[in-house]
């Protein structure tokens, strides 16, 4: 087969090349930065001008790009989108996800259900994998070991939101029902509150407070459902992330690998960004206990992070999310916790319990290794276009 791959810095980069390695596939890369996400006339241009019809089997890119949807459409190509990003950040779905020839795989089953049952049939559920062939490469030395163990480490930001800007001026009434909101999702892992309490009513009677705040300046301010779901999503997020990080750095030795750092965590190791691929291996492997509180966007599915986790031979402690529960035994393969209090508690158990700890692991490790690879992922993607 012979591919035409966008070619963007993402985390599973290394492995389609790989893949499409491993399996004979003749690539070909571009290269853009797109200035609007929408609609980028230049590149459209460039594509029809660059671009040959008939040369290749299909486009393929990680994450959705729209602009890469209607290029391929207007050349007859088939556009395959393999996606790690939940939610996706489009605003008119219904132009370039129902585009004929467009092939789009998500790992969220909700994320899917909900353009499925939009009318949009170019959907398609995938839950992503381990890249495996990234473990056979991994030193072993007590150097390593050494640098990276410790009790329990999270990798990733704690997703500051805009909500801040987004409610600054709405009354005391609203900001309440929506920190009331924001509170009762925190330990609320299997049902997602937030998308039933937005209405349009609500974003209409926020916007029309946001109005009235900037009558007379020459600003404006408005913001959708899409955007203010996110931005709860991401508030939510932040706060479960400090308060589990806050609750084990007072009893263990609790790390936080992250671009930013945080005064409100004084107690944890900030150790800073790690490589995705050269040092956050070790972080999975030597940490006893590996913290995955999903950014609650996603609301079934499985982040890239825990198949990551599992691959390299790590404990994951995770929160409850339906499809983990679905294609791993809990308190065999993974463990997963329902509020803050049961975190802390199964934490104690298994940092007290190493012959479980480590079994748990091993087991999760080899059930990844068999069934959920992004390489048989892949393959599926292939079986479906075909």
């Amino acid at each position: 087969m012979k591919v035409l791959l966008y070619d963007w810095s993402n985390y599973i980069a290394e492995a389609v090349d790989v893949i499409c390695e491993e399996r004979g596939f003749s690539v070909d890369k571009f290269r853009w930065k797109f200035e609007q996400d929408e609609y980028d006339e230049e590149f459209i241009a460039w594509f029809d001008t660059n671009i040959e019809e008939k040369k290749y089997d299909f486009v393929l890119s990680v994450n959705f790009h729209p602009m890469v949807a209607i290029a391929s459409n207007k050349k007859g190509y088939k556009y395959v989108a393999w996606c790690y990003d939940c939610p996706l950040n489009i605003t008119y779905p219904e132009e370039t996800l129902s585009l004929p020839g467009v092939y789009c795989f998500l790992f969220d089953r909700n994320q899917y259900l909900g353009y499925k049952n939009n009318g949009i049939d170019n959907v398609y559920h995938l839950p992503l994998g381990f890249h495996g062939s990234k473990a056979v490469n991994m030193q072993e030395n007590s150097a390593i070991k050494n640098r990276y163990e410790c009790d329990i480490a999270m990798v990733g930001s704690l997703y500051e939101s805009q909500l801040p800007l987004i409610v600054g001026a709405l009354d005391d009434n609203t900001k309440n029902a929506i920190s009331e909101l924001i509170h009762n999702q925190e330990e609320l892992y299997n049902y997602n509150l937030i998308k039933e309490c937005i209405t349009d009513e609500l974003i209409q009677y926020m916007n029309s407070q946001n109005a009235s705040k900037l009558e007379g300046t020459g600003r404006s301010f408005s913001v959708n459902a899409k955007a203010f779901e996110f931005a709860l999503s991401c508030e939510v997020t932040r706060r479960n992330r400090l308060v589990l990080l806050s609750l084990f750095s007072k009893r263990y030795d609790t790390r936080l690998y992250s671009g930013e750092s945080y005064e409100l965590l004084a107690d944890v190791q900030q150790c800073g960004r790690v490589d995705y691929r050269t040092e956050m291996p070790y972080v999975f492997k030597y940490s006893k206990i590996n913290l995955n509180p999903s950014l609650r966007c996603i609301e079934t599915g499985i982040p890239l992070r825990v198949f990551d986790i599992m691959g390299y031979g790590g404990f994951v402690l995770t929160n409850y999310q339906q499809e983990i529960e679905e294609m791993y035994v809990a308190d065999e393969e993974v463990v997963m916790y329902d509020c803050y209090a049961d975190a802390m508690e199964k934490a104690t158990y298994y940092l007290k319990n190493e012959d479980i700890r480590q079994r748990i692991a091993c087991r999760g490790q080899a059930k990844t290794l068999e069934k959920y690879t992004l390489q048989a992922a892949f393959d599926k993607i292939l079986k479906k276009i075909e």
